[in-house]
């Protein structure tokens, strides 16, 4: 009878514990589960805010906190806007660590809500010639601030690359016209170079206009795409 009694008693003992335990489980499940439901709403907001922001800001405009993806503000802080389009926002940033170090965040939105297949493969193929540029260390394209610093998701994309300090070739053209001889063969032969670095890879620009070329502050000649 008695050990009739102690088993009864471990039993009950044992489903006590399971209870308990299922429940704590079920707690912290129901924990993760909505934060991971508030850090993807919070995501959402962050991306309709940054797609406002290119309807309204003006270029040059004071950047402010909510100018970033969310991920990044943690990292950066954004200080003004170098230039926005229909479904694109470029601004210039610091880290919160270090006020010298400025990089450029390019924010690219889809036109429907997601990125089809076609947006997909050019924002790949701009990832992958931005990371070749940085890890061939080429001197006349832009670089990413780290090999970590482009993501592409469905509703939003967003390459954070070095800043360089000059103006585009269409804005130089427009403003002062066409370049002499001397400076038109230099700037010809960077671009030239850092698409033959490309062309060696496998990999095509497929936008080479005068806007996407910077004439750089840092020498007479010098270019970047």
């Amino acid at each position: 009878l008695t050990g009739s009694t102690d088993s009864g008693d471990s039993g009950m003992w044992r489903v006590a514990v399971g209870v308990a335990v299922g429940g704590v489980v079920a707690v912290a499940l129901g924990a993760v589960a909505a934060w991971m439901l508030t850090r993807k709403l919070r995501q959402k907001l962050a991306v309709q805010s940054l797609m406002e922001a290119c309807r309204t800001i003006k270029v040059g405009e004071t950047g402010t906190a909510t100018l970033l993806p969310l991920k990044l503000r943690s990292e950066y802080v954004s200080e003004k806007v170098l230039g926005r389009g229909a479904f694109g926002l470029v601004v210039q940033a610091k880290k919160r660590k270090q006020d010298d170090v400025k990089v450029a965040v390019k924010m690219v939105f889809p036109e429907k809500g997601a990125f089809d297949d076609r947006d997909l493969r050019q924002l790949r193929r701009e990832q992958a010639v931005l990371e070749l540029m940085t890890l061939r260390k080429c001197e006349h394209a832009v670089h990413l601030a780290g090999l970590d610093s482009a993501t592409i998701r469905s509703d939003i994309a967003w390459f954070v690359t070095d800043l360089l300090e000059g103006v585009s070739l269409e804005r130089v053209l427009g403003q002062s016209g066409a370049l002499d001889d001397v400076e038109c063969i230099k700037m010809t032969r960077n671009v030239l170079a850092a698409l033959k670095l490309m062309h060696d890879e496998g990999l095509l620009h497929r936008d080479v206009k005068p806007s996407n070329v910077m004439r750089c502050r840092r020498g007479a000649g010098r270019a970047s795409i």
